[in-house]
């Protein structure tokens, strides 16, 4: 797996452990969050909320690629062994020890990339009830305060 590829894609959400290639439509641009993977178990998404989401471009592209490197197999997210990730921890290690590569300062696990994520989303003005389906929130409480970043404000756009 090129931890690059893991970059991008976590920075455009689509990154779930135990990610299905039978859970993406690259013709629609949907992916079917029906399960995740917890400590190794495999269960229901969190709060069982099984839905569909939006498969922006940037991320579809990064997921074709991946595709050329996983071939047939069922899994989309592999470790360099080629094992499939199951646990949060290994893929966040891998993650951390990339941007370390890659001087990035303070890159690191999954929930700093839905932080990363949720923030760009906010920042480009897209709408909120969205950002809340693809995220898997009910209410922005949770979003607001646990997944959003500091957002810049171009005051030069505004009208008088």
């Amino acid at each position: 797996m090129n931890l690059m590829r893991i970059l991008q894609i976590l920075q455009y959400r689509v990154l779930h452990i135990g990610l299905k290639w039978e859970n993406i439509d690259l013709d629609k641009n949907k992916i079917n969050v029906c399960m995740r993977v917890r400590k190794g178990t495999i269960d229901l998404p969190k709060g069982d909320k099984i839905r569909l989401i939006d498969l922006i471009p940037q991320a579809k592209q990064a997921l074709l690629t991946q595709r050329q490197l996983t071939g047939l197999s069922t899994y989309v997210f592999h470790s360099k062994e080629g094992k499939p990730y199951f646990s949060e921890t290994s893929i966040t290690q891998s993650i951390q020890e990339l941007c370390k590569k890659l001087h990035i300062v303070g890159g690191g696990g999954l929930q700093k990339m839905r932080r990363m994520h949720n923030t760009m989303l906010k920042q480009f003005g897209l709408p909120l009830d969205w950002i809340l389906h693809q995220m898997g929130h009910e209410t922005d409480e949770v979003n607001r305060n646990h997944y959003t970043g500091t957002i810049t404000v171009d005051i030069s756009k505004i009208i008088a």
